[in-house]
């Protein structure tokens, strides 16, 4: 990172055995390394891998076989996610899973007042809460992917309101599940 220079890995995966493995057959991941960040006791490299134009996240304990390349980085003011206003405190505070989706204005109606904590501990600033005809809302700042899997795990102390087409992923989701769980009976 400090060389400003290109690194090429391979990225592990565990099998059904519980081993880790190499994916996608050992191919070489090239990316460029902007910063190591720590998210829940687990390290992530923030990077961009090439040809794509935005960034990845890539845990640092599923490199294996890295190498220091002699090609310099693409500068993180082009990588579209990222760009020259880059801020890696906002950025971690965006991206609570560091799974890198798109980031979106989230509405929800809390279910009960215990469940506000749920919120705050997880999304602090980014989230406001406020009481509408009775009823709680929070209005929250994040990326859908990791919105999707937040909503799903306290699935019963919030109802997803907006965006529409994140709350009907989440319907869909949960259909899914059910008719997974209803052939297994």
């Amino acid at each position: 990172i400090n060389k400003k220079k290109k690194i090429s890995f391979t990225y592990l995966a565990f099998d059904v055995d519980g081993n880790l493995v190499e994916r996608m057959n050992g191919y070489k991941y090239k990316v460029s390394p902007y910063y190591l960040i720590n998210n829940f006791g687990k390290y992530y490299l923030i990077a961009n891998l090439e040809p794509h134009d935005d960034h990845s996240n890539f845990r640092l304990d599923f490199i294996s076989k890295i190498e220091l390349l002699d090609e310099d980085i693409i500068p993180i003011e082009n990588i579209k996610t990222l760009g020259k206003n880059f801020n890696i405190n906002k950025h971690i505070n965006d991206h609570i899973f560091m799974f890198g989706g798109d980031i979106i204005e989230a509405k929800i109606e809390i279910l009960s007042e215990f469940a506000i904590t749920y919120v705050y501990d997880w999304f602090g600033s980014n989230a406001k809460i406020k009481k509408i005809n009775d009823k709680l809302y929070a209005f929250i700042r994040t990326d859908d992917k990791a919105f999707i899997y937040w909503a799903l795990q306290y699935i019963e102390h919030f109802i997803v309101i907006e965006p529409i087409d994140v709350r009907n992923k989440i319907i869909d989701i949960i259909n899914n599940a059910k008719k997974a769980y209803d052939i297994k009976k």
